[in-house]
C-alpha cells in the first residue's frame, strides 16, 4: 500500500504534535503544566475571571472535563473559586498572585521554544510556512464557524 501525500502529511503532524506536546510542557518547581493548562491560564488572563462554562465553551470540552482542569490548576494555588455573591452556584476562577507570576515565566518559556523550534527554518521558509499554516486556519475557521 503506498502512502498518499495526505497520508504522509497526517503522520507528520501527529509527529509534530506530539513533539510539541512534550516540548511545549512547561516545568515549575514541582507542578508541571500540560499545554492545555497552559492555555487555559492565558485564557484567564485574558478574561481575568471566567466561569467553569467558559472553559468547556472556548475549549470544547465537557463541563466534567473543564471541572477536572480547574481543580488541578486551583491545587496547584495558580487559580482560586470564587462564589457568586447573588448565586452561590456561579463559581469563578481567576488567578492567584503565584498564577499570575507562573503564567509570565510560562509564556517566556514558551516563547524561548517556539523560537529554538523556528531557528530550523530559513526566513522564507518561516514566512512560506505562516502563509500556509494561516491560509490552512483561515479555511478551519470558516467551516467550524458555520
Amino acid at each position: 500500500m503506498t502512502n498518499t501525500i495526505n497520508d504522509q502529511l497526517t503522520e507528520i503532524v501527529f509527529a509534530f504534535s506530539r513533539i510539541m506536546k512534550e516540548g511545549m510542557a512547561f516545568d515549575s518547581d514541582a507542578s508541571r503544566l500540560i499545554v492545555l493548562q497552559l492555555q487555559t491560564l492565558i485564557f484567564i488572563h485574558k478574561k481575568k475571571t471566567v466561569s467553569i462554562g467558559d472553559i468547556a465553551n472556548q475549549f470544547k470540552v465537557s463541563l466534567p472535563t473543564a471541572t477536572v482542569l480547574s481543580n488541578k490548576l486551583v491545587k496547584m494555588n495558580i487559580v482560586k473559586r470564587t462564589r457568586g455573591r447573588s448565586d452561590r452556584r456561579i463559581v469563578k476562577i481567576s488567578f492567584t498572585q503565584k498564577g499570575e507570576h507562573l503564567l509570565k515565566k510560562a509564556i517566556k518559556q514558551r516563547h524561548q521554544k517556539i523560537n529554538k523550534l523556528l531557528s530550523y527554518l530559513s526566513a522564507e521558509d518561516k514566512k512560506r510556512l505562516f502563509n500556509i499554516l494561516n491560509n490552512l486556519l483561515v479555511k478551519i475557521q470558516k467551516t467550524y464557524e458555520k
